[in-house]
């Protein structure tokens, strides 16, 4: 499980391989993953609107459940995402 371990220190986040629950700890991080993905992605983005003096407008849709989240009382799994946008 060297893998795993290495990709969870280079997001800056832990993984347990050993966990019971193994399929969550790969979820998450698998969602960490998509969020270091996201956030690159929007960088690039930004950056080529400003060069050219465009705009960028983002939809958000919620698939990964944020609102449900929110609905508890949670703070979204997206936040960081959220607040950049």
């Amino acid at each position: 499980m060297a893998t795993p371990k290495r990709l969870a220190a280079a997001l800056e986040t832990d993984v347990n391989p050993d966990a019971e629950r193994i399929a969550e700890e790969a979820g998450e991080l698998l969602d960490s993953y998509a969020y270091a993905t996201t956030r690159c992605i929007l960088a690039k983005i930004e950056n080529f609107a400003e060069a050219n003096g465009q705009k960028l407008m983002v939809l958000l849709l919620d698939p990964s459940g944020g609102m449900d989240h929110l609905l508890r009382g949670e703070t979204r799994r997206d936040q960081e995402i959220f607040e950049r946008l």
